[in-house]
């Protein structure tokens, strides 16, 4: 019977804590912590397997920085458009693209409008996280490309990001890839982990 007691006592003790004490902030810093150490640790592991198969680049306007598969043929936008777009054709129907896009808001307000769909890709299994220590949201996606039929999976990160001089601004970084190359969404998880900015 005392054995009850005290395992009773100690439960209240570790609510207690949990509760009023900040021990529920704790271990969320913990989770978050822990997250980020498996996002880093998946980035090292990748990159000692594709030494040299990628390519660096940074926004000179924005000074983010991304990797992309060499390979991949690569256009950088103006302001108004995507940063960055990098695609390759596998196959007829077949394809693969990366993109990252800056848009001059807030992340809170650009968060609180991001719609459930864009350009035919359904946004879905929304996730918080954290980015090289900032602030992002994860989405899986899926679509269809209209005039070839070709269904696609793929990943979106916007992220909470600031220039050199302060301002703010949101980066949403996107990987698609043809249904029969769902393998290769590991790749867009390193590109995404992989964000600086």
């Amino acid at each position: 019977m005392k054995a009850f007691w005290w395992l009773a006592i100690a439960a209240l003790a570790v609510g207690a804590w949990y509760f009023w004490l900040g021990g529920a902030a704790q271990l969320e810093k913990y989770t978050a912590e822990s997250a980020e150490t498996k996002q880093s640790a998946f980035v090292t592991s990748f990159e000692e397997e594709s030494a040299g198969r990628f390519v660096s680049f940074t926004d000179p306007y924005y000074g983010f920085e991304m990797k992309y598969p060499i390979g991949y043929q690569a256009d950088f936008g103006d302001i108004a458009g995507p940063r960055l777009s990098a695609r390759a054709e596998m196959a007829e129907n077949l394809f693969e693209v990366i993109q990252a896009n800056a848009i001059d808001e807030q992340f809170a307000s650009a968060m609180a409008t991001m719609p459930n769909e864009i350009g035919g890709n359904k946004l879905a299994n929304r996730r918080n996280a954290t980015i090289a220590g900032k602030d992002a949201v994860l989405f899986d996606s899926t679509g269809t490309v209209p005039l070839a039929e070709t269904a696609t999976y793929g990943r979106w990160a916007v992220m909470d990001c600031a220039m050199a001089n302060g301002t703010r601004y949101t980066l949403v970084v996107t990987g698609i890839v043809s249904a029969p190359l769902a393998s290769d969404l590991g790749m867009i998880d390193y590109v995404i982990y992989s964000v600086r900015c």
